[in-house]
């Protein structure tokens, strides 16, 4: 599972899996894409829960649930004021987002209307080059600048109350789509079809919490 998923995925998903498949025995690794996709080809795990879409031929994919991008800002910035956050409302500010290497961050880009990280939108800071949502977040609190959150990252069980501000964002873009992937011809396709469609019937953004 990628690392901007799983601390906020797993709590829910664990006591999910847990409730219909008691026999289950889940192992997790968390890592990068590129290092997730190197180990299912290498058949070292058996799937991958990731943002889609993903290249390759060698691959089945299952959708299972749209995620949204929410803006979170300290509070009393000028984005705080405002319902709603469009890329238009983004040009000029500056923007916070995980190191390179993490597909978010490439996501984070597409969907304030950035495809590069020399696009004139806005700078991105690279003064802290953080590998985690949560840093990131204590960084947006303590008031250094903006990011771009994953909904279930935007407000997870452990933090109720957040001490930053978040408002949606709509852009063509404004969500990533997470699935399940395994290779091609795995023997127990079927197994983990049933996992996807729990997740499909059961999703995890089904009750708003903004």
């Amino acid at each position: 599972m990628i690392p901007t998923l799983a601390p906020y995925f797993l709590p829910w998903l664990v006591p999910l899996v847990k409730g219909h498949y008691q026999r289950l025995q889940l192992v997790v690794h968390e890592d990068l894409t590129q290092h997730l996709v190197e180990r299912l080809r290498n058949y070292e795990i058996d799937a991958a829960l990731l943002a889609l879409p993903l290249d390759g031929e060698d691959f089945e994919a299952l959708p299972l649930f749209d995620e949204p991008f929410w803006l979170a800002c300290p509070p009393g910035h000028s984005l705080a004021e405002l319902e709603t956050i469009t890329p238009a409302d983004l040009r000029g500010i500056p923007l916070m987002l995980l190191a390179d290497g993490h597909c978010l961050r490439g996501q984070a880009l597409a969907a304030c209307g950035r495809f590069g990280d020399n696009d004139d939108v806005g700078e991105v800071i690279d003064d802290f080059r953080a590998v985690s949502l949560e840093t990131i977040c204590q960084l947006v609190a303590a008031g250094f600048g903006c990011t771009l959150l994953p909904a279930l990252a935007a407000l997870p069980p452990q933090r109720p109350e957040p001490s930053f501000v978040i408002r949606p964002l709509q852009s063509p873009n404004d969500s990533r789509r997470v699935g399940l992937v395994w290779r091609r011809g795995y023997p127990k396709a079927q197994e983990l079809a049933l996992l996807g469609d729990l997740i499909i019937d059961n999703p995890p953004l089904a009750q708003d919490p903004f």
